[in-house]
């Protein structure tokens, strides 16, 4: 029978506004959802007139996007050492970890992107049945080969547990999917474990939110033996169970809508009472026919009789809106926000590089649990091939040391005058950001021999 679409479970209907906000924020979509994020100032009025007047109101709004380069920084600062990824089998993943080209580390940072965003991600891990275990080279060669695919939170519609063998396991799982020019999703991945706790996968095709097809694999280990565990790992910025996390940019995503909404309306004021007003008052209506009906102002005199009187007003600076702007930046500031000084432009690399205790704190979990999440996904991956093994490491160090020239001064001559080992210089400015991390001790001393360094 025909079907609509599978209902999200409630912690998607729940969150889901709070992720397509800071979605949007860090996307700079506000002004496209235009009375979601800027309300009407008089929503009452539905005369074209005010229509009108709100589409200038919206145009003139300024949109400071500080979430954005905020997770660019925490992005970076993750990922300011590359992780190491040893693989003797499925090499391949280093450089297509998904089947469409993805890199292992390119995923990596979109998943890490994903959790500071919404704070809920997982991976599914692609199988097709076979009934013998494979070589290496019909892996390489094979594009039925081993996968792993990431979901970000508004992909994973519903998932439920079950106690099996006094276990609590992933049993169901529905995850969407979309064509390449598809606006809705127009498929449904339906994993689940069922009445013999094997697992099923049911892939449910739709044109128009109706259903048209479905069809149905059962994957299978390198023996040949259907699975009995659902090849979907989840991750989170807090721990990797089915559970929503709370996202670490949402709170600053909220302070940039405020702050742009601070900012509608200091630009609306600017333009309405900002500009000089000419005021005349005494005249009769003789003397402004006789100037023809209008008054001129700029360009021309104005000759009236004794009792006219004319004047210029300009409305005192609207410092309530700029205030509530000003205070909203500290507020950004205080939970993290990376914000350029207008007057100096970017940051500096020693502003970009450091971190406080919280953010070092988030990202330590998250990378935690990017790592932990990975390993059970490789493990996942090596079931489908006949042997194997992976070795996956991500870096804690998160922020470049600084060092500064008289240190380095003194440092050099220590080395020179063999007081320290080079190799205690060389770390210095490694960590720095002065040596490449892949270069080597030996090969920095090759590049000094060589003249290349001086």
């Amino acid at each position: 029978m025909m079907h609509k679409y599978n209902k999200p479970d409630r912690d998607y209907l729940d969150n889901f506004e709070r992720w397509e906000l800071t979605s949007d924020v860090i996307s700079s979509r506000l002004k496209k959802g235009r009375t979601k994020y800027l309300p009407m100032p008089n929503p009452d009025d539905s005369s074209q007139r005010n229509k009108l007047k709100y589409d200038n109101y919206l145009q003139r709004a300024v949109f400071y996007n500080f979430t954005r380069p905020t997770q660019t920084e925490l992005i970076g600062a993750m990922f300011r050492v590359k992780p190491t990824l040893d693989v003797d089998v499925i090499d391949y993943i280093k450089n297509d970890i998904d089947g469409s080209g993805l890199s292992f580390e390119q995923q990596a940072k979109d998943a890490a992107r994903e959790l500071t965003q919404t704070g809920r991600g997982g991976f599914f891990v692609d199988y097709t049945a076979t009934e013998r275990a494979r070589s290496k080279a019909d892996e390489i060669n094979n594009r039925n080969r081993p996968v792993a695919i990431f979901y970000d939170a508004m992909k994973i519609l519903r998932c439920s547990t079950s106690v099996i063998n006094s276990k609590r396991v992933l049993s169901k799982i529905v995850l969407a999917e979309f064509s390449d020019d598809a606006i809705m999703h127009d498929r449904e991945r339906v994993i689940f474990l069922n009445d013999d706790n094997i697992c099923q996968i049911d892939l449910y095709l739709y044109e128009n939110g109706l259903q048209t097809d479905v069809v149905t694999q059962f994957p299978t280990d390198k023996n040949g033996k259907n699975l009995d565990y659902i090849p979907f790992q989840f991750v989170g910025a807090l721990n990797n169970d089915e559970t929503v996390d709370e996202s670490i940019l949402y709170d600053l995503a909220v302070i940039n809508v405020a702050h742009y909404q601070s900012s509608a309306d200091y630009e609306d004021f600017r333009y309405r009472l900002g500009t000089v007003q000419a005021v005349v008052t005494g005249l009769t209506a003789a003397e402004i026919k006789s100037n023809g009906g209008v008054l001129q102002f700029g360009g021309a005199a104005w000759v009236f009789g004794k009792d006219a009187k004319a004047e210029l007003l300009q409305a005192q600076p609207n410092m309530v809106s700029f205030e509530s702007m000003k205070h909203k930046e500290e507020q950004a500031r205080a939970i993290g926000a990376k914000l350029k000084n207008p007057s100096q432009g970017n940051m500096t690399a020693t502003e970009s590089d450091r971190l406080s205790g919280s953010e070092e704190a988030n990202i330590i979990t998250i990378i935690d649990n990017l790592e932990s999440a990975y390993r059970n996904v490789f493990d996942m991956m090596l079931d489908r091939v006949q042997s194997g093994s992976i070795s996956l490491s991500f870096s804690r160090e998160f922020v470049k040391s600084t060092l500064s020239s008289d240190e380095l001064r003194v440092l050099s001559e220590m080395a020179f005058k063999r007081q320290i080992p080079d190799s205690v210089l060389f770390d210095r400015m490694r960590k720095s950001g002065y040596f490449s991390d892949e270069l080597t001790n030996d090969d920095i001393r090759t590049m000094l021999d060589d003249g290349l360094i001086r």
